[in-house]
């Protein structure tokens, strides 16, 4: 079982395993030799019997829920549905997004990201920022991804520029 510390924001951990599952599953990124792990990713650890997370003791997830941000959970609620069909998700902060996605059986750092994630909560959106997303896209060769965050599911629709 991985241990994941978490010290203010940050939870990484140093253990083998989680470098192991780093290399072969793609959880995680290795920085300043730990393996740091967004927060949804430290969730869906512990929810899949992989890992605890340890602030001071051992974290029960029911502790965690508490602590964190409704932006948070939906992320996770996004993060594991995804990670669960098999798709793997990463950081989308420098795209504008909150999520880069790989199509199943992509790598991340070998193979290029196919999607920017953007979750919405409810069904209003700002279309100019809707709008500025999919140009970013475009620019990078991805597609824009919207996430509406609904009662118990997820609808996604993606989104391309077409050229006339």
């Amino acid at each position: 079982m991985i241990e994941i510390i978490k010290k203010k924001n940050l939870y990484f951990s140093l253990s083998k395993e989680a470098f192991d599952l780093c290399a072969n599953s793609f959880f995680g990124e290795i920085k300043n030799n730990k393996v740091v792990y967004m927060l949804c990713e430290a969730l869906y650890l512990v929810e899949k019997n992989k890992a605890y997370i340890k602030e001071r003791k051992k974290l029960r997830k029911e502790e965690i829920i508490k602590k964190i941000r409704e932006k948070d959970i939906l992320e996770y609620m996004v993060y594991s549905d995804l990670r669960n069909r098999g798709y793997i998700l990463k950081s989308g902060l420098k795209f504008g997004g909150d999520f880069i996605v790989y199509e199943k059986g992509k790598k991340p750092g070998r193979d290029h990201s196919r999607w920017i994630l953007k979750i919405i909560k409810g069904k209003k959106i700002n279309v100019d920022d809707i709008l500025a997303k999919a140009r970013i896209a475009t620019s990078t060769k991805k597609s824009l991804l919207l996430c509406f965050v609904e009662e118990n599911k997820n609808l996604y629709y993606e989104m391309n520029w077409k050229k006339m």
